[in-house]
């Protein structure tokens, strides 16, 4: 995402064949990462999963209708 690592792709150097170059890693592809890894730590949810072990008291329960 930060444009610090490149990746290999081939270049044709006419007849002789292809050879192996790095080249740094578009913007699309920094985007699409930036954004799974958004989704993944649900940085765009507004829902948060709480997980509470107690119990739970009613007060005033007799008056509360079946």
């Amino acid at each position: 995402m930060r444009g610090e690592t490149q990746e290999q792709t081939l270049i044709s150097i006419g007849e002789l064949g292809q050879t192996i170059t790095d080249i740094d890693v578009g913007a699309k592809d920094r985007i699409k990462a930036a954004e799974l890894l958004g989704k993944r730590h649900r940085l765009w949810t507004d829902k948060s999963e709480v997980d509470i072990s107690g119990t739970v008291v009613f007060a005033n329960e007799s008056d509360i209708p079946d």
